[in-house]
């Protein structure tokens, strides 16, 4: 039985391998922003991320619904610690609409 589980684990983790890696923002101050990613999810200096901008609107029976939004700004990881990291962000103007709890995708 024993032996059953850790190969359906093995299985798991291998199909579960090409999902792109998620992150959130946690923190952000001027064109710099910190993600809950870090050397534990194999996140090195140098990789970037897509953002991805979350936005909670209201649906019909006002109940909170995210919805997201791509955008043009990408960051790059220049700090890593174990469970966070530290990003620029690169793109012209992309600052302003970037808040804590947008999305990050790994590219």
């Amino acid at each position: 039985m024993n032996q059953l589980f850790q190969q359906s684990t093995q299985d798991i983790d291998n199909l579960l391998n090409c999902r792109p890696l998620l992150g959130q923002i946690v923190a952000k101050q001027g064109n710099r922003i910190i993600i809950n990613l870090g050397r534990k999810n194999n996140v090195k200096m140098g990789d970037n991320f897509q953002i991805v901008l979350q936005q909670n609107i209201p649906d019909r029976v006002n109940l909170m619904r995210a919805v997201a939004t791509k955008n043009r700004a990408t960051v790059t990881i220049e700090q890593v610690s174990e469970e966070s990291a530290t990003a620029v962000l690169e793109g012209i103007g992309s600052t302003g609409n970037i808040q804590v709890q947008d999305i990050v995708i790994k590219i």
